[in-house]
């Protein structure tokens, strides 16, 4: 657990990913090593203008694994899309930030990119902070920025 506690979830609540966690020690602020702080959020109930691991919204999830990572950014993801360098589809390398406008118009919804077609993010939906694949129609319909810090 984040808090370094054993815990046990029942076999019927889990499901696998197709990905690996490795075990390798990334340097702090790299790509990888943006994946590895977002990881530790894995499970962290969703909270509207939540910005702690008691409760996080997407906006506040991508604000807090980059501060982990000594990099500040602006607390909602509208104005997290403006910040740093912008990114092609093509060109996504594990820790650029996604931003989303899943209800059409404005950004909505942030998250961070894994690799391999995967990222991480706080969703209601979800129920809190979970590894989608950015294929998914939503996702894959309503990316409108991505940004390398």
């Amino acid at each position: 657990m984040v808090d370094s506690s054993t815990a046990w979830i029942e076999q019927s609540k889990v499901s696998l990913l197709d990905y690996q966690v490795m075990g390798q020690t990334s340097k702090p602020g790299s790509g990888n090593g943006i994946v590895q702080t977002a990881l530790k959020y894995l499970g962290i109930p969703y909270r509207w203008g939540g910005y702690s691991f008691g409760g996080l919204d997407c906006s506040g999830f991508v604000k807090a694994v980059f501060a982990s990572n000594g990099i500040g950014l602006p607390r909602v993801a509208r104005e997290q899309a403006m910040t740093g360098a912008a990114v092609g589809w093509t060109e996504l390398q594990p820790g650029d930030r996604l931003y989303f406008a899943c209800k059409g118009g404005a950004i909505d919804h942030a998250g961070i990119y894994m690799g391999n077609g995967l990222f991480i993010h706080s969703s209601v939906s979800r129920g809190g902070v979970a590894v989608d694949q950015i294929t998914k129609p939503l996702y894959m319909n309503s990316l409108v920025a991505a940004r390398r810090s």
